[in-house]
């Protein structure tokens, strides 16, 4: 029975160390952008939230997103491990945490270079930096929630099985919010290139979950 318990010590305690840094992080982010912290909440008045912080010459990249940036990747990687293990596909250890890290990180740089050739290829960069001002807004916001309930699954394992269902149901109803909110508000634009549209979606919401299914779960490196 200790030797079990001294296993999963030693197991979880890297878990430790990055909810730690993510916490500091996240105190980090309140000292150097009080404000904007605490109006997190008011990102589904967007019209409001964007009056508010979208007036820089540069909304995307202010004080408060890049430490964001961080504390969401780290996260959602320890998210993405704990579910993973929790099916039995993969081991709970900091090298799929790095992996997913890895992944997260090379993903959201790549799409937001493509992005925004694309956006000045069209003309519509104010229109990129609106939509991107917005899904980053709302996942800064979906990454303080699921810190918290994190910690709770971490520390009381009691909750660990609710919880992780209940966050991936939350994440997947985020993501269809999140799709629908940025169609509804540019319906007017995607009418006239609904080509475009569909050849996003497929390109940067269908194809890195093929990617994460055969690399992470099926253990392949190429998606044919």
């Amino acid at each position: 029975m200790g030797y079990a318990t001294e296993i999963t010590a030693t197991t979880m305690a890297w878990i430790n160390w990055v909810l730690f840094g993510v916490l500091a992080l996240l105190c980090f982010s309140k000292i150097i952008a009080p404000t904007q912290f605490s109006s997190l909440v008011r990102v589904f008045e967007f019209d409001k939230y964007l009056g508010i912080y979208s007036r820089s010459n540069s909304p995307v990249f202010n004080r408060l997103n890049f430490c964001f940036f961080g504390i969401r990747q780290a996260v959602f990687s320890v998210f993405l491990v704990i579910l993973f293990s929790h099916f039995k596909l993969i081991s709970l250890s900091p090298k799929f945490f790095w992996m997913f890290l890895f992944f997260l990180t090379a993903y959201w740089g790549v799409r937001f270079l493509i992005e925004r050739i694309l956006a000045y290829a069209f003309y519509a960069e104010k229109l990129l930096y609106k939509n991107l001002f917005f899904r980053i807004s709302l996942r800064n916001l979906f990454a303080v929630i699921l810190l918290v309930s994190l910690c709770l699954a971490v520390y009381i394992p009691h909750y660990k099985v609710p919880f992780l269902y209940t966050l991936s149901f939350l994440y997947c109803l985020m993501q269809i919010g999140l799709l629908s909110a940025i169609i509804y508000k540019n319906r007017s634009l995607i009418k006239k290139h609904y080509l475009y549209f569909i050849l996003y979606i497929c390109g940067f919401e269908i194809i890195p979950l093929l990617i994460l299914i055969k690399v992470f779960i099926e253990g392949k490196t190429t998606i044919l």
